[in-house]
């Protein structure tokens, strides 16, 4: 009995966080990429041609983030129906789990590929300027966190 409310706590607690931190709360998708665009071409120099580039990356990008965020609601609502059950059925769970995780790797080696044939298109100064950007944007959200545990 114990084991079994302990691994559906974990599940539910998994979901809930998929549920809740899956979203970019604060601008829409198309705001964020937009900004991010703008961004990388003013830290880089980007020419026209990498603009171009960048901005086919980023469009797909939005197109597949939006397929993912238009499941939340069914998500939520799920997750709702299950919890308020008389018993968990964690077989559903565990398919949204499954289900996520692999929208999730999806997305990342989407994103991986892209950002393998834009890095091609990189000066070697622009790749030293990316290092140096990235190195500034690192140091600037550490800040917030506590990494003596890495130690």
């Amino acid at each position: 009995m114990v084991k079994t409310l302990a691994f559906t706590g974990i599940i539910f607690l998994a979901i809930a966080g998929v549920v809740a931190f899956a979203s970019n709360r604060h601008r829409p998708l198309e705001k964020h990429a937009d900004w991010v665009k703008k961004k990388i071409a003013s830290e880089l120099n980007l020419n026209e041609s990498q603009k171009t580039h960048l901005e086919s990356i980023a469009n797909e990008l939005v197109e597949k983030g939006k397929a993912m965020r238009s499941e939340h609601e069914s998500t939520r609502k799920t997750v709702f129906e299950e919890v308020g059950k008389e018993k968990i059925d964690s077989r559903i769970f565990n398919e949204m789990i499954s289900k996520k995780t692999d929208q999730a790797k999806e997305l990342a080696l989407l994103f991986v590929k892209h950002f393998d044939t834009f890095h091609k298109t990189l000066s070697s100064e622009q790749r030293t300027q990316l290092v140096a950007f990235m190195e500034k944007h690192h140091e600037r959200k550490a800040r917030f966190c506590d990494r003596s545990w890495k130690k």
